[in-house]
């Protein structure tokens, strides 16, 4: 059972699966000062006091077999869930501490194995600790599961990595039998809805590239989607029984479900790929799926490595103006389709589609900026005709700063400016350095308008120190020491009762 009380999920300080290492320098020089001998003899005593710590270290340099691994695997973590667990939960204030311990032991157990290539032991206790983990009740706050998961999957990985070739069917297959043991058992609060899913996807996201073992992720693909599919359209059923308003607004509304077979898809393409299989064979099974940009992309992407780009622009096209797919997937599918029109050498399709995309409302989230739309642009035209195309689309900018990026970029910080001074909630600090050199008081006045905003809205101490920084920052721009002192000096009058704002300005010599 996960639960997020509203903390924000912040990152655990785990990379790859593992704890960084964290050895206080002082341990790290009473270490180099001692002697074999003398660290043998510690150990010994200590193994003595500690079970667990002699468990960790026969795991790590002693032989066993895997019965007796497995059981001193399965007794550490349940020792490290006790210890932490009140009430059958692990809440947040532990989270962090229960998460430490948690990986230390797995790693202790799973990282000789994985380096020795121990393939049988490393699959045994890899079963063994999945099980464990799905019955950890935690406050999932600073992401546990998330990072549990990361790491048992990259485990099962070099598992499977190690695995001889004749033998990866049958792992396959006796993972893919667990993942259904575990979806089979589900209750209700597990995240049993996390484990399964990424426990079939390893061997597939693994080999799927791989001849000699497409056909049997295609295989396993096919078999998921077939269950994916019906689960999604029950799925959005019960959303349109429960909330019947968001569902009359978005009728297709894609699912958990919708996503996980997207994934698979995107799976099968690459295997059918690493077959041989030609563009037209992609495209018959992928088209259900380009209700989901990244399948659309992945088979433009196809079409491209088989030399046939073009046969991919129609669908991109009907991919931009797709009710189905958000704003983000659209930027997307846009962003491919310029690609697309530039591998295929339609200079006219490219501008008109570069000339909505510059005239929109917003550019594409995360896309190329303003300026280097604009620039492409350019490429396509002809010097002379330049000066009056791009008229022509500043005329049609709808976004401000749109306008004002592709400004600059051709050399026109005075329109910027004038735009500046007309209108009233214009960011000037976001063209600050260009309009500087035309008109640096302007760009003061606007900083100490909004810096004194500022201190009205503040309202405690943080909030006055935090605000007082933003009033030093002006220091560096000309003019600003005695507009910071203007600033200062106004602050006093207006708020001469208010002890921490006055003392904050005090601090930082203002």
């Amino acid at each position: 059972m996960v639960r997020n009380d509203g903390v924000g999920a912040a990152s655990s300080g785990l990379r790859g699966g593992a704890l960084e290492p964290r050895v206080p320098p002082a341990v790290a020089d009473a270490l180099a000062g001692a002697s074999d001998a003398d660290v043998r003899a510690f150990l010994l005593d200590e193994m003595q006091l500690d079970e667990r710590m002699a468990m960790r270290f026969v795991a790590r340099f002693g032989e066993q077999d895997i019965a007796v691994r497995k059981k001193g695997l399965r007794s550490e973590l349940a020792s490290v869930r006790k210890e932490y667990a009140r009430g059958g939960f692990i809440d947040y204030r532990d989270s962090w501490d229960f998460a430490s311990e948690y990986h230390g032991v797995l790693e202790s157990y799973l990282e000789p194995l994985a380096q020795r290539g121990d393939v049988d032991a490393l699959f045994a206790l890899l079963d063994v600790a999945l099980m464990h983990f799905r019955g950890v009740h935690i406050d999932d706050s600073n992401g546990f599961v998330t990072d549990t998961l990361n790491m048992l999957s990259a485990y099962y990985e070099q598992a499977f990595s190690a695995t001889p070739a004749d033998c990866v069917p049958a792992r396959i297959c006796d993972v893919c039998k667990l993942a259904d043991k575990i979806e089979g058992a589900q209750r209700e609060g597990d995240f049993d809805d996390l484990i399964a899913p990424e426990l079939r996807f390893v061997p597939a996201r693994l080999f799927a590239g791989n001849p000699q073992f497409a056909a049997e992720i295609v295989g396993l693909a096919d078999e998921r989607i077939a269950c994916l599919r019906p689960r999604a359209q029950h799925e959005r059923e019960e959303l349109q029984r429960r909330w019947p308003s968001l569902a009359q607004k978005a009728p297709e509304t894609k699912t958990t479900s919708d996503y996980e077979a997207a994934r698979w898809a995107l799976v099968r393409m690459e295997a059918m790929e690493s077959l041989g299989e030609g563009v037209a064979a992609l495209r018959e099974f992928a088209h259900p799926f380009f209700d989901d940009s990244s399948v659309l992309v992945a088979f433009a992407d196809a079409c491209s490595r088989a030399g046939e780009p073009r046969a991919a622009v129609a669908d991109l096209e009907a991919g931009t103006n797709d009710s189905r797919l958000g704003p983000g997937s659209v930027d997307s599918v846009r962003l491919r389709l310029l690609d697309a029109y530039v591998a295929c050498g339609m200079d006219a399709e490219l501008r008109e589609q570069l000339r909505a995309m510059l005239q929109a409302e917003q550019l594409p989230f995360r896309g190329p900026s303003a300026a280097e739309l604009l620039t492409r642009y350019r490429a396509t035209v002809s010097a002379e005709s330049w000066p009056q195309i791009r008229e022509e689309l500043f005329a049609g900018m709808r976004n401000l700063y749109t306008l004002c990026d592709c400004l600059l970029a051709e050399g026109m910080p005075e329109r910027v400016y004038q735009i500046a001074k007309d209108e009233e909630r214009f960011n000037v600090g976001r063209y600050q350095d260009a309009l500087l050199q035309i008109d640096a008081p302007f760009v003061l006045a606007w900083h100490k308008r909004r810096v004194l905003r500022g201190f009205e809205d503040a309202y405690d101490r943080k909030g006055y120190r935090r605000k007082t920084k933003e009033l030093a920052y002006l220091l560096d721009l000309p003019g600003g020491k005695d507009a910071v002192r203007e600033v200062a000096d106004e602050l006093r009058a207006r708020y001469p009762r208010k002890a921490a704002l006055l003392d904050e300005l005090a601090k930082a010599g203002l």
